[in-house]
C-alpha cells in the first residue's frame, strides 16, 4: 500500500506531467508564430536570449518563408489546438498573460542584517531603510529587495510574484496543482499570500498585488537564477503552472550546463542544470541574481575601490555585454552585473 507521502508524490508528478506538456505546446506554438510573424529567428541573432523582445526585430525578420516551409501551417494548427475546447491547455493559453505580472521583490536571508545593509548599500550605492524590526528594503528600479534577519547561512529565500488579482491567481493555481500555503501575511511592501513549497519544486513562493516602482536608481535586476535537479519538472512549474514564457532551452556540453530562460515581467528567471549530475529528486533552490547597470565599467571601479572582491571584466555570453562578479556575493548571495 501507497502512504500518503506516496500519493501526494504520484499526485504532484501526474500535475507537472500534464503542466509540462501544456509548457512545451506553449513553447512550440511561440516559436512557430515568431517564425511566422518575425521571420526566422536563431538565438545567435537574437543575442542568445531566444526569441526578440518587444520592440526588436531578428536578422532576416520579415522575410517570406523559403519554399516547402510549412511553419506557417503548424503555426495555425499550434493555435487552433490553443483554442480547442476540452484541451488542458487551451484554459491556460487563453489567460497566458494571467496570473504573473512579473517579480514584486525578492527577500533574502541573512545571518547579520547590519554586514548586508552595508554590502548591499556598497553594491547599489543607495541607502537601505531598516525598520527595526530584522528587516531593511531597498528599491530598484523593477524590483524591491527585503533583508531579513536569519539564523542559517546567506540565502535567497523567496520571491514574491505580483498578480492583478490575488483571489483569482488563487483559484487558477490551485486548479493547476499550486495552491496557497496559508492565509494571506503582511509585509513591508503589503500582504502576501505564500504558494505550497511542495508543489513548487521547494521554492518559497508568494503572491502579491503590484506596487508601484519606489526606485531612484537605473540599475535593475536582469535575471535571477533557479538551480534544478530536474529541468522538466521545473519547467512544469514555471510555465505549465505559473504561465511564464519559455524563451529558450539550450543544453552546452562546453559549460556542463542546460540553461532555460522564462520572461517573467521585465525580467527572467534563469534555470540552470547540471548535466554531469543527471536528473535528481533534490528540491531546486533561489542561486544568485544578476544586475543590469548603466555603465559596467563605471560600477566595476567604484565598486573596486570601495574595497569590494569584484572579477576582473569580462565579455558576456549575450554580444554587446560585458559583466563582472562580486567574488563572495553580496552579503554571501551569488552577484554579478551587467551592461553594455
Amino acid at each position: 500500500m501507497v502512504g500518503d507521502g506516496g500519493k501526494v508524490e504520484a499526485r504532484l508528478l501526474r500535475q507537472d506531467q500534464v503542466a509540462h506538456q501544456v509548457a512545451r505546446r506553449m513553447f512550440l506554438r511561440h516559436q512557430l508564430v515568431a517564425e511566422l510573424d518575425h521571420g526566422a529567428c536563431v538565438s545567435v541573432a537574437c543575442g542568445g536570449w531566444g526569441r526578440p523582445m518587444r520592440g526588436e526585430r531578428a536578422a532576416g525578420a520579415g522575410s517570406t518563408p523559403p519554399a516547402g516551409d510549412r511553419s506557417h501551417q503548424l503555426a495555425r494548427a499550434a493555435r487552433a489546438a490553443e483554442a480547442r475546447p476540452g484541451r488542458p491547455e487551451a484554459g491556460m493559453a487563453a489567460t497566458r498573460e494571467e496570473p504573473i505580472l512579473g517579480l514584486d521583490h525578492a527577500v533574502v536571508a541573512v545571518p547579520d542584517l547590519d554586514a548586508a545593509r552595508a554590502a548591499h548599500a556598497t553594491l547599489f550605492d543607495l541607502p537601505m531603510v531598516a525598520d527595526g524590526g530584522g528587516q531593511a528594503s531597498l528599491a530598484l528600479a523593477n524590483i524591491d529587495l527585503l533583508l531579513v534577519a536569519g539564523d542559517g547561512p546567506p540565502a535567497l529565500a523567496a520571491l514574491a510574484l505580483a498578480v492583478r488579482d490575488k483571489a483569482a491567481a488563487l483559484t487558477l493555481l490551485a486548479r493547476r496543482g499550486l495552491p496557497a500555503a496559508g492565509p494571506a501575511a503582511p509585509g513591508p511592501f503589503g500582504d502576501t499570500v505564500p504558494l505550497a513549497p511542495q508543489a513548487a519544486r521547494g521554492l518559497h513562493l508568494r503572491l502579491a498585488d503590484p506596487a508601484p516602482r519606489r526606485g531612484g536608481t537605473a540599475i535593475r535586476l536582469d535575471h535571477l537564477v533557479i538551480r534544478s535537479g530536474d529541468p522538466e519538472r521545473t519547467t512544469a512549474l514555471l510555465a505549465g503552472r505559473l504561465g511564464l514564457e519559455l524563451r529558450l532551452d539550450r543544453s552546452n556540453p562546453d559549460w556542463g550546463t542546460r540553461l532555460l530562460f522564462f520572461r517573467c515581467g521585465d525580467t527572467v528567471l534563469e534555470v540552470s542544470h547540471d548535466l554531469a549530475a543527471g536528473i535528481t529528486d533534490a528540491p531546486d533552490s533561489l542561486w544568485g541574481m544578476t544586475w543590469r547597470v548603466p555603465d559596467v565599467a563605471a560600477a566595476h571601479a567604484r565598486l573596486a575601490a570601495a574595497g569590494m572582491p569584484v572579477s576582473p571584466l569580462r565579455v558576456g555570453r549575450k554580444p554587446g555585454t560585458r559583466l563582472f562578479t562580486i567574488r563572495d556575493g553580496a552579503a554571501g548571495i551569488p552577484t554579478a552585473m551587467i551592461g553594455a
